[in-house]
């Protein structure tokens, strides 16, 4: 009998709480609102105003000249080049050179050619994985004539070789030299050799 009075006086507690908010919130008067000659507002003045100096000198950077936009352009061109160049996987069928020969000049494209052709001759073993991933990490222009249509860069890259699985690799660095050649007005890659 105990327990159920407890209960009792408990939810009799809980019903006087809730009866009393109710009540408070009932009862609440709202407070008139004054009418518009009743209200006095002291506003205080307006701050004196502020002369702002209209003689301030943006810096701009010098225009970017056509041989500096060229330059990066075909250092971006080098880098991609390079990454998909030097990305090799022995289950691949050599995708990693004809997916770039749109960027290679047509001697380079012979070169290509050539180079798979004595690869596949040679029946390389593909039932362990064997592969390379390539990273560009930066170029260095050692040679650019816009007028003679020469470039060549170096691109320094991160190798990561896999033999077996992907998990089990090393890591090396390795330039590839990018030889460009304009070629019918584009600018395309004519040698790739890795130092």
């Amino acid at each position: 009998m105990h327990r159920s009075l407890k209960i009792a006086f408990v939810v009799l507690v809980i019903i006087l709480v809730i009866a009393a908010i109710l009540l408070l919130l009932m009862r609440r008067e709202e407070l008139p609102l004054p009418t518009p000659g009743e209200v006095n507002i002291n506003v205080p003045a307006a701050p004196p105003a502020v002369e702002l100096n209209t003689n301030i000198q943006t810096i701009t950077p010098p225009p970017v000249t056509n041989e500096e936009k060229l330059k990066s352009d075909i250092s971006r061109l080098a880098s991609a080049f390079s990454e998909r160049f030097g990305s090799y996987s022995n289950q691949a069928n050599f995708e990693n050179i004809t997916d770039l020969k749109f960027f290679m000049t047509k001697r380079m494209q012979a070169w290509a050619d050539d180079f798979i052709e004595k690869a596949r001759a040679e029946k390389p073993d593909t039932s362990i994985y064997w592969g390379i991933t390539t990273r560009a990490l930066k170029t260095e222009i050692i040679n650019f004539n816009e007028n003679l249509g020469t470039a060549e860069i170096i691109v320094k890259n991160q190798r990561r070789e896999a033999v077996g699985t992907t998990t089990n690799a090393k890591i090396y660095y390795q330039d590839l030299s990018l030889k460009f050649l304009k070629e019918d007005g584009v600018w395309k890659v004519d040698e790739a050799v890795w130092k």
